[in-house]
This record gives structure tokens, C-alpha cells and sequence, in this order.
């Protein structure tokens, strides 16, 4: 998680100082607010975007991890049975 973390804090500090330097030397002043709002809103899209990843990435971690553990539990399962048929 605060890997993640960071990552979101050098995103926003790359994406906001090369930003704001193009919405100081660029864009007139009365559209400097407007500029930044949309700066802001595609970067919170970006965010949101990255932590969709994130997120569908660690379930699909997680769910590898259970389908081992099953597969595990299921051989386990299996060799319990064929030593209890062989004494029987």
C-alpha cells in the first residue's frame, strides 16, 4: 500500500509541476483556473485508473493463491484416500 502510495506522490509532483509551469507561461490569465480544474479532474481519472489496476491485480493474486492452496488441499485429499483404500 505505501508503495502505492508514492508512486501516486511522484505521479502527482511530475504531473502538476509540468502543469502548472505550462499554466503559468502559457495560458492566459483568465483561463488559469479552468486549466488547472481540468488538470486536476484528468489526473484524479488517471488515479483512479492506476488503483483499478492495482486492486484487479491483487484479487487476481489472491485468487491464484486460493486455486494452489485448493489444488493443494485436493492432492492432499487424494493421497488420504488412496492410503486408506490400500489398508482397507
Amino acid at each position: 500500500m505505501s508503495l502505492l502510495v508514492l508512486q501516486s506522490v511522484q505521479a502527482s509532483w511530475s504531473v502538476f509541476i509540468v502543469g502548472q509551469a505550462v499554466n503559468f507561461g502559457l495560458v492566459p490569465v483568465p483561463l488559469r483556473i479552468c486549466f488547472a480544474m481540468m488538470l486536476t479532474f484528468v489526473f484524479n481519472i488517471i488515479l483512479a485508473l492506476v488503483d483499478a489496476n492495482a486492486e484487479a491485480a491483487e484479487a487476481a493474486s489472491e485468487a491464484a493463491e486460493a486455486a494452489e492452496a485448493a489444488d493443494a488441499a485436493s492432492a492432499l485429499m487424494a493421497m488420504g484416500a488412496q492410503n486408506g483404500t490400500a489398508h482397507g
